[in-house]
């Protein structure tokens, strides 16, 4: 930076007719070079799949709660009185009692689900009794297309268990305590009375809907519905009354997917496990307790044949998991390990002919996996170890290291099979330079086999790189650079008039199918072919796919600046800004492109040529920028330009012009008429134009706006006393307590005056033009666009007592392009437009002095906004005229506790001043010792405790909050200004309800040396409820503690060369816990933070300041559905910041 205050520039400025200003000038020139050095990754790769995980497990919950009562499944002719008795629990037991093989020092306690089934008694063949529980997996359905197994660890014999996966009917069957069959009934049973998704105090009746104790018989009750499950009941072993669901303290429901409906279709594949008889064509027995008192058996069902089904499943849709029990003779027990329904993150897609067509059904390919924990012929690639994991405090334990296995049975000549890797998100790889693979072929009977790696957007559009493995390990390496070339080599092969997307292009060992790019990577594949004559069968074991070769290109950019002040008269400022393609922030990723900017901008005030005493401001201000872009790679693609005509076809550019404006009275008139009109307003108008291109399109718009503000302060006090000075003469004569007499709030009150004008008023008009054009590059559309709009604004603030305040805002935007002609009486037509956009705010906050020490302040704040565009009817696709509206209306009670002013007044402070004025002590510490003695002398030692511990505290904050959200989307008239204001609900179902509670407690202590203690505590719980779904959370941040040494003492030899050291650091523990109504808790999400763990700042004499700052966080997430993973974070943040200051002589 080089700062002058040329005198000539004044002297020129001062030379203007009609200018005279003495004001000095600035000459400013700024220049800045800035270089990165990126590491983006400091292990030089990153892992695409290491394969330790490519069996993929979703567990299913064995808790008694997430099981419910279910309805007769279809298709199976079982009658609704054939049901028999049913009750399940939890019980805990080892894992070793299903895997004896188990380590002891590995052996943990499970949830188990236990069922105690009995056979109804009326029936002339017992075994035709059943019934069935039901789990609800997703409220939509999950995608099981892809699964292979369902693995459950079943302990029980004597009869048949099915399942069912799809979706079943919500009409549970349900008896009363005489066995007559209250449901199905074709009605929705819920205890959720009002349908708001809460339990309220009244509604935990039963699903009878009837209060009433088993036994009493109360009208309408079922009698045998009671939840009674105490401690007493779980030492005996009581479970009879366990899934009563009156008084339970749950909202119980049949209602499966929460859309307060009864659902009662039935899809379903339907397995069936024999307990005594299995078939081992569809289902295996996998592992087994050989104790015949233990007789845990692990079954494997396999998805793809079901036994049976009904009513046309979709695995993609898959909502429930439903268990039958039936054909049992007698009373027994089936008790349930696990459920877990197993996949591979690797999609098998089976084998198939050069041109992608599926082949006869006697050649196989398969996804298994080989480790070194199962199989006995896996070894791990050179150099490639067992992860370690710590399942015993202070021992680590090797775990299995996996590969996957790509196996294939008499492959027949140019058949290919390959397994598939979908990513949920495009990946961008061009920050790396390599793929790198351990490949190894195991076995190869009958000819050769290609092993090859796919990469790409999808089945139509990928790279391939393919080679022969051999029986030993290979790490193949497959450049970046190398793929590109060859995609390169297949566009410029391409014929003229020839489609890209055609493209099937092989160059030695790599081919380019279609347009694939590194920049958006969809999708990986695995395979083997057979390039011999005669069928092939073997196995490819294939282990650490990464991306290496990490991209640490050095990048640069410059700026350089000129800013002129010409006196106070105008300015000038040019600018010009460079970065290269490799030039990053930190924190951001590369932009591979390569940027010149050039601005230039100037003002200049013509009041300087009007007349002084009329007191104008008339600044007017024009700005010109230019860019242009130099992309690194070809738009959508990973080929690097080659600098030239190629290159500068795909560029980018825009420009920009504004023009500007204002005009205002910046000196008060003498007339009151002008004062209080001309006075107050002020007036602009811009117009900007603005052009772009890209290799896409073109687009140019221009844009002008003419605003009107009008603005006033009501600066007179309209008020008058709110009460009579009559009434406050006679209360000083009723005996209270002084404290009453004497408290803030009573004096605030006697001297409240009620304003009855608002404190400010704003009016501002605003017309706005817009026209744009787009033209596609490709095809030379033209879309023109125009849009006329006009703008209100009312703001509104108000003040009537000292302890209360308002404002309110209004903001509409009519679209005179949908003309609506308003006037009088026929007179004055005026094109009005229609209304298509409006904004509210209405806030008041109500803060009472009510002691010296205690201030509370309560908040009522509301925000309103209505879209009525066209979009909105057009969205909905029919002709109704409809509009979208919300309103988020929050209360806040915060309450500040001075605890300084209550615990020195406790101590008697009031007099202690007073004797230290008295002895005319002028030092505030000298002060307080005075207050101490005379407190002592006076009251005691215990007083004066609380005197010093007054100076020590801190204020004590203590705030309550609560919000609510309503969002209502199609609706054909505006909502009454009652709900606008936040006053009122509406008897809409809204689109999304949100509701949240909040608590905070915060304070703190100073000690000597400058030592400061902070604390808090914060919660927060929220429903969030979004077209018949409900999602709750509660968040809970305790500890929050923090502490602060400021201005840190320093020893004598160290203020010869420092002037200030700080010291700080903040600790916080968080708990965040997340479920639906449906599933209960869904996720736990456990945090500490260190923000900052350690941070320390210093100031020297010579100008050098320093600081650095370590924060650090770990994040625990644990799921409760699904796969029920638990994810691990672990974050830490170094900040160094140096910075060094001069002033040259003038």
């Amino acid at each position: 930076n080089l700062d002058l205050e040329p005198e000539v520039m004044t002297d020129l400025a001062d030379a203007i007719p009609l200018v005279e200003t003495d004001v000095a000038s600035r000459l400013a020139f700024t220049g800045e070079v800035a270089i990165n050095l990126p590491n983006p990754n400091t292990r030089g790769e990153v892992y695409l799949d290491d394969f330790e995980g490519s069996s993929l497990i979703d567990s299913y919950g064995m808790s008694r709660r997430s099981w419910k009562l279910s309805s007769p499944p279809a298709g199976l002719d079982l009658d609704t009185a054939e049901g028999g008795g049913l009750i399940w629990y939890n019980l805990e037991i080892l894992d070793s009692y299903l895997n004896p093989n188990i380590p002891s020092e590995q052996d943990r306690n499970r949830t188990i689900l236990a069922l105690e089934f009995a056979p109804s008694d009326d029936l002339p063949f017992p075994n035709d009794s059943w019934r069935s529980l039901v789990q609800p997996i997703s409220s939509s359905g999950l995608d099981f297309s892809e699964k292979k197994f369902i693995n459950i660890w079943l302990k029980g014999t004597g009869g048949e268990v099915w399942l069912d996966l799809g979706t079943v009917s919500e009409d549970a069957l349900r008896f009363d305590v005489s066995r007559e069959v209250m449901s199905p009934n074709d009605l929705l049973d819920t205890e959720d009375l009002n349908r708001d998704g809460n339990r309220d105090f009244n509604e935990d009746v039963g699903l009878d809907g009837v209060a009433g104790a088993d036994g009493t018989g109360a009208p309408g009750d079922d009698g045998n519905d009671d939840f009674v499950f105490t401690e007493a009941e779980r030492q005996s072993g009581d479970y009879s009354k366990v899934n009563g669901t009156e008084n339970n303290t749950f909202l119980d429901t049949e209602d499966l997917n929460g859309n307060n409906t009864l659902e009662t279709d039935e899809k379903v594949y339907r397995y069936l496990i024999d307990l005594d008889n299995p078939d081992t064509t569809r289902v295996k027995v996998i592992s087994e307790n050989p104790d015949p008192n233990n007789n845990w058996r692990l079954f494997q069902v396999q998805i793809a044949s079901p036994d049976t089904s009904y009513g046309n499943p979709d695995l993609r849709r898959i909502k429930h998991l439903r268990v039958l029990l039936t054909d049992f003779d007698a009373p027994t027990s089936v008790q349930f390990g696990s459920i877990e329904i197993e996949g591979n993150s690797w999609f098998d897609r089976g084998v198939r002919n050069e041109g992608g067509d599926p082949v006869q059904d006697d050649e196989v390919f398969d996804v298994s996996v080989k480790n070194t924990a199962d199989n006995d012929d896996y070894f791990s690639p050179p150099g490639v170890a067992a992860e370690q994991v710590s399942s015993v405090p202070t021992q680590l334990q090797d775990i299995k290291e996996q590969s996957i296995n790509l196996i294939y049975r008499d492959l027949g000549s140019s058949h290919l099979g390959h397994a598939v890797q979908p990513l949920l998100t495009p990946q961008n790889y061009i920050d790396y330079r390599s793929f790198s693979v351990w490949v190894r072929k195991n076995g190869d009977q009958g000819g050769e086999t290609d092993f090859f790696f796919q990469a790409g957007t999808d089945s139509l559009n990928f790279y391939e790189y393919a080679f022969t493995p051999t029986s030993t390990w290979q790490e193949v390496v497959i450049p970046f650079e190398r793929l590109t070339d060859v995609k390169k080599e297949a566009l410029d092969a391409l014929p003229a008039g020839g489609n890209a997307p055609d493209i099937d292009f092989i160059s030695g060992n790599i081919r380019v199918r279609g347009l694939p790019s590194l920049t958006n990577v969809r999708r990986l594949a695995l395979g083997v072919k057979n390039r011999g004559d005669t069928p092939v069968t073997g196995e490819v074991w294939v282990d650490e796919l990464r991306l290496t070769g990490v991209i640490r290109d050095r990048g640069l950019a410059q700026r350089v600046a000129v800013d002129a002040d010409f006196a106070d008269v105008g300015k000038v400022k040019v600018e010009y800004i460079g970065q290269g393609d490799q030039f990053r922030q930190l924190n951001q990723v590369r932009r591979n492109l390569t940027s010149r900017d050039i601005n230039f901008s100037t003002s200049m005030k013509l009041d300087k040529f009007a007349p002084a005493p009329l007191g104008l401001e008339i600044p007017i201000s024009y700005s010109r920028s230019q860019g242009k872009g130099l992309p690194l790679y070809r738009t959508g693609s990973d080929i690097v330009f080659d600098e030239g005509p190629e290159q500068e076809e795909e560029r980018t550019q825009d420009l920009s012009e504004t023009i500007n404006i204002s005009f205002a009275k910046k000196k008060a008139s003498s007339s009151p008429f002008v004062r209080a009109t001309a006075d107050k307003l002020t007036s602009s108008f811009t117009t900007t134009s603005r052009w772009s291109r890209s290799p896409i399109q073109q687009n140019t718009s221009n844009n002008e706006n003419f605003q009107v503000r009008y603005n006033t302060p009501f600066e007179r006090d309209y008020d008058f006393p709110l009460f009579p000075v009559s009434l406050f003469g006679f209360f000083r004569h009723v005996p209270l307590p002084s404290l009453v007499k004497g408290s803030a709030l009573a004096k605030g009150l006697g001297s409240s005056r009620f304003r009855y004008m608002p404190a400010t008023l704003g009016l501002t008009g605003k017309i706005e033009r817009l026209n744009t054009l787009r033209i596609n590059s490709t095809s030379g559309l033209r879309t023109p666009y125009r849009n006329l709009y006009s703008t209100a604004e009312v703001s509104l603030t108000h003040r009537p007592l000292r302890s209360l305040s308002g404002n309110y805002q209004l903001n509409v935007v009519r679209d005179l392009d949908q003309r609506r002609i308003s006037g009088l009486l026929g007179l004055f037509a005026v094109n009005v437009g229609t209304e298509i956009r409006r904004q509210q705010l209405f806030q008041y906050t109500y803060a009472p002095e009510i002691l010296t020490w205690l201030s509370p302040s309560y908040s009522f704040n509301t925000r309103y906004a209505e879209d009525h565009s066209p979009q909105v009817s057009r969205s909905r696709g029919d002709s109704l005229d409809v509009r979208n509206f919300s309103n988020t209306t929050s209360r806040d009670l915060t309450l500040t506790v001075g605890l300084p002013k209550l615990l020195s007044a406790m101590a008697g402070g009031g007099t202690a001043d007073r004797v230290g004025a008295d002895a005319g002590k002028a030092n505030a510490g000298e002060r307080v010792g005075a207050q101490e003695e005379a407190v002592e002398e006076k009251e005691g030692g215990w007083k004066r405790g609380m005197l010093r511990a007054s100076r020590m505290v801190k204020n004590a904050t203590i705030r309550f909050g609560r919000e609510r959200l309503t969002d209502y989307d199609y609706v054909e008239i505006s909502p009454p200004i009652l709900y606008q204001l936040g006053f009122q609900d509406l008897d809409l179902e809204p689109r999304q309800r949100n509701r949240s509670r909040d608590f905070s407690a915060d304070g703190g202590m100073t000690f000597p040396a400058n030592v400061s203690l902070t604390t808090g505590y914060s919660e927060r719980n929220a429903k969030n409820d979004f077209r018949g779904s409900s999602r709750s959370t509660s968040n809970v941040t305790w500890p929050k503690v923090g502490t602060e040494i400021s201005s840190l003492k320093l020893p004598l030899q160290m203020r010869d060369f420092l002037t200030a050291v700080s010291l700080s650091s903040h600790y916080s523990k968080n708990r965040e816990d997340s479920g639906t109504e449906s599933n209960g808790l869904e996720s736990r999400r456990r945090g500490v933070v260190w923000s900052p763990f350690f941070s320390v700042s210093t100031q020297l004499k010579s100008g050098l300041s320093a600081s650095y700052s370590l924060d650090k966080s770990e994040t625990t997430t644990r799921s409760y559905i699904g796969s029920r993973n638990t994810n691990f974070k672990d974050n830490s943040n170094h900040q160094v910041n140096l910075g060094y200051s001069l002033r040259s002589q003038r």
